[in-house]
């Protein structure tokens, strides 16, 4: 080493630890002379200065595998969806990251459902019928039909018979699935019963012929006054029956009906309304139930009554409440009454007066008269 020389190795070649001019010594990567597998050398070992710290890469930018600047990542390419964004500004970690990769459908960031995307990006969220249930969803099937277990507007689920909705071979559906209301538990309609509508109203229908519902009869009408009115409502004093409902007076319960003389509540004879409902001989009956009662002075025998003679006069054998007088015998209709032998009489007939029966009057007159003259 002569003069200005820094190294002398004996010869003129570079990279053998002395430079060919013998002005520097080669120490490797960072010298600054570019030797061996070098792909550069600027004079150091730092990075993101144009060539990597171990000088095996010049540094490019974004793409060239070396993290540097505003860099988020560099996977040494300028692809999306490979875990590092083409630019660089973000690494990709899959759905919720924001980008749209692979079988994503969409991707806005998060990883929440209702916001437009399915929280696993598998699809766009439209609303009711896009699969995803959200806000006031009942539930989301991913299609806008009935009967298929969620209803098409999605607002109710579907369980079969006693939901309220009309599916396959359903009649009817009520929304419930209790007997006796017009659309039983197998949802068909129930005897006698007419049902509409979703939930299910159902009606028995008067007229019908149906005993149904809250009907009380059904004749086959909506005629009243035979018995079942109009509203299929038991008239009073008629008894219904069947179907269709055949209605006949109810002799005995009180009211009296078409074709009943009187109803006093019974069907017993002797008080003045019989078994049919036919007023008693010597009776009269008013009133609802009928008060029955025997008539004193009318000629018939009725109730407590012990004589009538037609009459309501006192001291002819019958009284004026139609009992018998002491004294006398009465029998027949209207009474006629006499003295008893013994009684002190004269043992005649009693004759009712004639203003009560003036056919008799004159043979009153002329018996009256014999008497006389035989006493003379």
């Amino acid at each position: 080493v002569c003069g200005a020389e820094l190294c002398d190795d004996g010869n003129t070649d570079d990279c053998d630890g002395c430079r060919a001019d013998y002005r520097d010594r080669e120490s490797g990567c960072g010298d600054g002379f570019l030797c061996g597998a070098e792909a550069c050398d600027d004079g150091n070992t730092d990075d993101c200065d144009g060539c990597a710290a171990d000088c095996s890469a010049l540094e490019t930018g974004c793409g060239d595998g070396f993290l540097c600047g505003a860099e988020a990542c560099d996977d040494g390419n300028t692809d999306d969806c490979d875990g590092c964004r083409a630019d660089c500004s973000a690494p990709e970690t899959g759905c919720g990251d924001g980008f749209l990769c692979g079988a994503e459908v969409c991707d806005d960031g998060n990883t929440d459902d209702c916001d437009g995307c399915a929280a696993d990006c598998s699809v766009l969220e439209t609303g009711c019928g896009d699969g995803v249930a959200c806000g006031a969803e009942a539930c989301d099937d991913g299609n806008a039909d009935d009967c298929d277990g969620c209803r098409a507007d999605c607002s109710a689920d579907e369980t079969g018979c006693g939901d309220g909705f009309l599916c396959g071979a359903e009649a009817c559906d009520d929304g419930n699935t209790a007997a006796g209301d017009g659309c039983g538990a197998a949802c068909a309609v129930e005897h006698g019963f007419t049902c509409t509508g979703e939930p299910s109203v159902c009606a028995g229908t008067c007229g019908d012929g149906l005993v149904a519902a809250d009907e009380a009869c059904d004749d086959g009408n909506r005629t009243p006054g035979d018995g079942c009115d109009a509203a299929c409502d038991g008239e009073p004093g008629w008894s219904c029956s069947g179907e269709p409902s055949v209605c006949g007076a109810g002799c005995g319960d009180g009211a009296v009906a078409s074709g009943e003389e009187c109803d006093d509540g019974n069907t017993a004879a002797g008080d003045g309304c019989n078994g049919t409902c036919d007023v008693e001989h010597g009776f009269t009956c008013a009133g609802e139930p009928s008060v029955c009662a025997g008539t004193c002075g009318d000629g018939l025998l009725a109730a407590a009554e012990a004589c009538d003679d037609g009459n309501t006069a006192a001291g002819d054998g019958c009284s004026e409440v139609c009992a018998v007088e002491t004294g006398f015998t009465c029998a027949g209709e209207p009474s006629a009454c006499s003295r008893g032998s013994g009684s002190g009489g004269c043992g005649c007939r009693t004759i009712p007066p004639a203003a009560a029966w003036p056919g008799l009057a004159l043979a009153a007159a002329l018996a009256a008269l014999s008497g006389r003259r035989r006493r003379r």
